[in-house]
């Protein structure tokens, strides 16, 4: 907006929810800047974000400044690490979260060791969390473990 001086000045928006989808992002430098002079309060009002298809091969700790994210599309991009994805963890509201379309999709358990990270979540890569996706969770959690504990002697 433009005032009788001719100063321009910047609405914040409201909005809970923000697309940033097929921008080819292969970095966070900035991210946080921009959804500050963007919104309004984003840590307490982003609820929805949209960064799939892009080329991020990290999850940033600008997003664990959004507590209450509730859904976060990442796939389509490049992130390769599990320890990327545990960091999503402090996220207590996360309730849909997509990476399919990234590399670490071919982690063995992919899917176990994501809900084992962030349990509260109902939806991974667009398809319903059931009773026997937590139940299987369980017993790839006491195989693994079994595993790392084998290893070790």
């Amino acid at each position: 907006l433009e005032s009788e001086d001719s100063t321009v000045h910047l609405v914040k928006s409201e909005s809970k929810a923000l697309r940033c989808n097929n921008n080819m992002l292969s970095n966070w430098e900035g991210f946080e800047e921009t959804i500050d002079s963007i919104f309004v309060n984003p840590s307490a009002n982003l609820q929805w974000l949209d960064l799939s298809f892009n080329d991020l091969k990290t999850i940033d700790k600008a997003l664990l400044q959004l507590p209450n994210l509730t859904i976060l599309y990442l796939h389509g991009n490049n992130i390769r690490q599990a320890s990327e994805v545990e960091k999503l963890s402090s996220l207590c509201r996360l309730k849909s979260l997509s990476l399919h379309g990234n590399p670490i999709e071919t982690l063995e358990g992919y899917r176990f060791f994501i809900l084992s990270r962030i349990p509260q979540l109902m939806t991974i890569d667009f398809s319903g969390v059931t009773k026997q996706d937590r139940t299987t969770m369980q017993v790839w959690i006491k195989a693994t473990s079994q595993k790392k504990v084998g290893k070790r002697k």
